[in-house]
């Protein structure tokens, strides 16, 4: 019997071990109590009690190894499908945190100065400076500010 077949039938017969192997290749903020839980048949909770973050299972983890590249090339080709060519979005990168401000519209005008290389000044509003440091050195990284 092949593999699909073997992992067919183990999924039949014994769905806890199935899915309990599956889960590992997941990663898990807090594990779970049960993997099936039937206390309330016919209706079943899975990975009862077990907490994840998805977000970071679907993007953090691959960039953690090593496949940020991958994630910021779909990341590019998603946004131009979604939004278009008139964006000319090209480039992406990924802060470690980002600013908390009340007031987007300046921080995003900060932001630009940053890449633009020209004089800005840290908005009264924000709540965490030291993160438009962290971004300044992603900004550095791709290459800006460009040279005109």
């Amino acid at each position: 019997m092949g593999q699909y077949s073997e992992k067919y039938v183990q999924s039949l017969n014994e769905p806890e071990v199935f899915w309990a192997e599956a889960a590992k290749a997941v990663d898990w903020n807090q594990p779970w109590a049960c993997v099936l839980d039937g206390s309330e048949a016919p209706y079943y909770r899975c990975f009862f009690g077990a907490k994840l973050n998805t977000c970071y299972n679907a993007l953090d983890r691959l960039v953690k190894n090593g496949r940020a590249d991958e994630v910021i090339k779909e990341l590019v080709a998603l946004m131009r499908e979604k939004i278009g060519s008139v964006a000319a979005f090209k480039l992406a990168t990924k802060a470690k945190r980002l600013p908390k401000t009340r007031s987007g519209k300046i921080l995003r005008g900060t932001m630009r100065s940053m890449a633009d290389g020209t004089e800005h000044k840290v908005p009264a509003t924000i709540d965490n400076p030291t993160t438009l440091g962290e971004i300044a050195e992603n900004l550095t990284a791709l290459g800006y500010p460009k040279s005109v």
